[in-house]
């Protein structure tokens, strides 16, 4: 989880809802790191005693191993059609 404190001059509610829509735009849905995206999830915006609180989880794996399975073909192209 990532908790970023925002406090605003003022300590104004005015000033804290600029600040989260600020943060919203900077950061989107996706924080790039290195060559590597990662998804903000469960973003949220609170305000503890005119302290403005963002706050997000980054999920992501490191480190993962595949290994080839005996008597089966790797994947080739895979073509998906998502309809809405």
């Amino acid at each position: 989880m990532i908790v970023i404190n925002y406090f605003s001059k003022n300590e104004t509610e005015l000033e804290n809802l600029k600040m989260i829509d600020e943060l919203k735009k900077a950061f989107g849905m996706t924080l790039k790191v290195g060559s590597r995206y990662l998804t903000l999830q469960n973003i949220e915006a609170d305000t503890t005693d005119g302290v403005l609180q963002f706050k997000f989880d980054l999920n992501f794996f490191d480190g993962v191993e595949t290994t080839k399975e005996e008597g089966y073909e790797a994947a080739g192209e895979l073509k998906i059609n998502l309809k809405e």
